[in-house]
């Protein structure tokens, strides 16, 4: 599972929860890991995986990191677990097999490939409701993680006691997830969650009424049946885009998607105060006039720069995001800042907006 959501909204906390809830099943969550070190940490274990602050930040290091991390994922998720064989440096071989779900967080999520898309799914956290007593909400929130985790060994207790009619749960609701259009690893997925809710609630197999009212998270979890294969290549980008973070004032960084959504809506944020002329630099051009975004996917423009590394690099990103729907292509270069230039125009709500 994999939860985003901006800064504020609860997702660290969320995690929190859950690891509350499962004790020394998943352990305290990671914030900083390596898939080797991760192997060796949990070599023969079935555990679930807890990472917070999987954020994706540009550079070519983390990045591998983190697609390590998820080809790590996507082997736990496999039936027989992930079995991986390395070579040591004494040339004998050296063999690790990790089992478990994986839950990340983090504030946009990396870009994922097709074969990945598939195994997670995605949640969107909104911004949590403003509260008029700060302190009492605290105090409500720490008597909850630890209920939490008092109530740790008796739901492990429940949920080992139900895992005999595991099999049974998973296979009825990936049946009427496929019923619905979702193809075998959507279906897989989401039963998955859903299989794991009905342990925790219910005693028992599952039956018609139950499987009735996992209907509308089923479908939220499958989402477009289509989605996990089909994906644009123009969303695939600007996730990508939105996603990266770029250094600011103070030492802060900031993702492209908090610096156009304040520039949008005419607020400065930490590190920036006009976040339109900041944007600027990187060929980003907030055209409020005409209620759109221009992005200048030159091959002299710093956008380019923002894709290096990613299949969109050198001007690929253009070619990409014209599949959008709401982004054109003007047939005249666009006027901008008494320059004429060759841009696309996306409109904000491609941006959430």
């Amino acid at each position: 599972m994999y939860v985003i959501g901006k800064r504020g909204s609860g997702k660290s906390t969320l995690l929190e929860a859950a690891a509350c809830l499962l004790g020394d099943l998943s352990g305290e969550p990671w914030n900083d890991a390596t898939s080797a070190g991760l192997r060796q940490a949990r070599n023969n274990q079935a555990r679930p995986l807890l990472i917070d602050e999987f954020e994706p930040d540009g550079s070519s290091t983390t990045s591998a990191k983190q697609k390590a991390l998820i080809a790590l994922a996507r082997a736990m998720s496999g039936g027989s677990g992930g079995r991986i064989a390395r070579g040591s440096a004494d040339h004998s071989a050296v063999s690790f097999r990790m089992v478990g779900a994986t839950y990340v967080t983090s504030i946009n999520h990396i870009q994922l490939e097709p074969q990945d898309r598939s195994r997670f799914a995605i949640l969107q956290l909104n911004a949590l409701p403003k509260t008029g007593h700060p302190e009492q909400s605290q105090l409500k929130l720490e008597q909850l993680l630890k209920k939490l985790r008092d109530l740790s060994a008796r739901f492990r207790g429940h949920m080992l006691k139900q895992s005999s009619r595991w099999d049974r749960t998973v296979a009825k609701i990936k049946a009427r997830a496929m019923s619905l259009g979702a193809d075998a690893r959507q279906a897989e997925t989401a039963a998955a969650i859903l299989a794991g809710l009905d342990l925790a609630l219910f005693k028992g197999d599952i039956d018609e009424l139950r499987l009735e009212d996992l209907m509308e998270p089923l479908s939220v979890l499958i989402g477009d049946p289509d989605e996990a294969e089909e994906e644009s290549e123009g969303q695939q980008a600007l996730d990508f885009l939105l996603s990266r973070l770029v250094r600011v004032d103070h030492g802060l960084e900031r993702s492209v998607q908090e610096l156009i959504t304040a520039a949008i809506k005419g607020k400065s944020i930490d590190g920036v105060v006009d976040p339109v002329s900041f944007l600027d630099r990187y060929g980003i051009y907030v055209l409020k006039r005409k209620s759109r975004v221009a992005l200048w996917c030159s091959t002299s423009s710093q956008l380019t720069k923002v894709f290096s590394g990613s299949k969109w690099a050198d001007g690929a990103c253009k070619t990409a995001l014209k599949q959008l729907d709401g982004v054109e292509e003007p047939k005249n270069a666009v006027r901008i800042y008494g320059r004429q230039k060759r841009v696309l125009l996306a409109n904000y709500a491609c941006f959430g907006l």
